[in-house]
């Protein structure tokens, strides 16, 4: 029989093995990663808990996804996920870390790049060492499937320059005013950028199908009337008790309670993305990290 120690070390080096199968150049794709966004006009909003078990989703249906934590001041997909990691994006940074070895492997075999205060130490770098952080960022691309940023709240131009070059976005309303004021003023300062966004509008915290989409319809005809830009009604999570349970577990909710009201939206919400075709992606020839390092973020 084996022992504990034998198993424990047979598990490692599986895990070991499924990560460096991301990396191996032979089991790279040719087409690059959709970026979804995970974004909203204020905290408090449940956008990283979205990001968070969306993604994991995604790798339950069998795709290769990165959580990416682009949220400088105040990530927490880690604490969501009860991951204290070792290494962030500043490790790459300052101490020479590769990409590849600051991702670390969550629940469910999920890629997880913590980015710590990385995108602020990236403005201080020597152009080589830059260039060569930006050139690591982009082959990720075609190591996943999927890539979920999960953006820091407001309209910091950091959060910009983000939105405007990620595949799509998933901007999360809530019902509150302060919700609605705030993402209306995140719109407002995207269309100012002169660039075509792909908004997606994900209404979390309701009590129904026909709530969210009550807030969606209020939402929208201010949108219309005053930006004129076109916004789609993506998907809605419900007002959960689970939600609340999972968090101070720190334990995603599709992973704690799979079968709850919020996780089967989750659920939904995932089919959408992936399988219904709901969101389409343009495929762009140059890299989504290359086009953001243009950008005040990097600069």
């Amino acid at each position: 029989m084996q022992d504990q120690a034998t198993r424990l070390r047979e598990i490692a080096t599986e895990i070991k093995k499924d990560h460096n199968d991301y990396f191996d150049p032979d089991l790279r794709k040719n087409s690059r990663a959709k970026v979804f966004a995970v974004t909203s006009g204020k905290g408090g909003v449940g956008k990283s808990h979205i990001a968070v078990n969306v993604a994991l989703k995604m790798k339950q249906a069998g795709y290769k996804v990165l959580l990416m934590d682009a949220d400088i001041n105040l990530a927490n997909t880690n604490i969501l996920m009860g991951h204290a990691p070792s290494r962030s994006l500043a490790d790459a940074i300052i101490k020479g870390y590769q990409i590849s070895e600051v991702i670390y492997t969550g629940p469910e075999g999920l890629h997880v790049l913590p980015g710590g205060s990385g995108f602020a130490e990236l403005t201080n770098l020597p152009e080589d060492k830059k260039n060569n952080i930006i050139r690591q960022l982009s082959s990720l691309e075609y190591n996943y499937d999927y890539i979920i940023l999960d953006t820091p709240a407001g309209i910091d131009k950091q959060v910009l320059d983000f939105l405007i070059y990620a595949s799509k976005v998933l901007l999360i309303i809530t019902p509150e005013p302060t919700s609605i004021a705030d993402s209306y003023a995140l719109l407002k300062i995207l269309t100012l950028q002169e660039k075509k966004v792909g908004i997606n509008i994900v209404v979390n915290q309701v009590n129904s199908l026909e709530h969210a989409k009550d807030i969606f319809s209020k939402f929208n005809l201010v949108v219309q009337r005053f930006l004129k830009i076109k916004i789609n009604f993506l998907n809605y999570i419900v007002s959960d008790k689970n939600i609340i349970r999972a968090t101070m577990q720190q334990k995603p909710m599709v992973l704690s309670y799979p079968n709850s009201p919020a996780s089967r939206c989750i659920d939904n919400l995932m089919e959408r993305i992936v399988t219904r075709g709901d969101i389409k992606c343009e495929e762009h020839h140059s890299s989504f990290f290359q086009r953001v390092s243009e950008l005040s973020l990097f600069n």
